[in-house]
């Protein structure tokens, strides 16, 4: 009976959420051996700043018996205006000019210049033959818990995570406490 209130409220809340239209939104909840899951949509705009894209086609590694690895494009990470590139055991790195939302000017050093075209149908940025997944830096967010919604209490995550695929939004579980039921919300943290 706790979990099918438990669930109720969850559902409430995250209806509730959604026609408040609040940033972020709990997007899904589910309950599964001990453990809730909670999806959150962050609604963030895509933005080539600190955007992380890996490639989708794998590549065989050096020395041959560790796993497969990934391209990777990292846009101002390190540097304002400067993209890395990772590929295999080696980086390359130039400057980035965005021609228009969906394209991107990469001159890397000793190059020539290559294109990369972002398609927001699919999400996809194709560089240089290869198909990419864009990845954003998880923001500052605090979940909370409340039997009231008026008194909240910080749930501490024991592992949080530092990105997640763009604009899928972020997944995690943690320990649920069937002693009491709560609600749940997510804030964004302000430095």
């Amino acid at each position: 009976m706790k979990i099918i209130k438990l669930t109720f409220l969850l559902a409430a809340y995250l209806l509730f959420g959604q026609l408040m239209a609040q940033s972020p939104i709990v997007s899904d909840v589910s309950i599964a051996g001990g453990e809730v899951k909670i999806s959150i949509n962050f609604h963030d705009v895509f933005s080539w700043k600190k955007a992380k894209f890996i490639s989708i086609k794998t590549f065989p590694a050096d020395p041959p018996w560790a796993p497969e690895t990934h391209h990777e494009l990292w846009f101002e990470f390190f540097d304002k205006g400067v993209v890395d590139w990772f590929q295999f055991d080696y980086v390359e790195n130039g400057k980035y000019e965005v021609i228009d939302p969906s394209n991107v000017e990469v001159k890397l050093f000793g190059r020539k210049k290559i294109i990369g075209h972002f398609n927001p149908e699919t999400n996809l940025l194709n560089f240089n033959s290869l198909d990419y997944m864009p990845f954003f830096q998880v923001p500052k967010f605090i979940l909370e818990k409340s039997k009231d919604l008026q008194i909240w209490q910080e749930i501490t995550l024991e592992s949080s995570p530092k990105e997640y695929q763009w604009p899928e939004g972020l997944t995690f579980n943690f320990k649920l406490d069937f002693k009491d039921n709560a609600f749940y919300r997510v804030r964004i943290k302000k430095d």
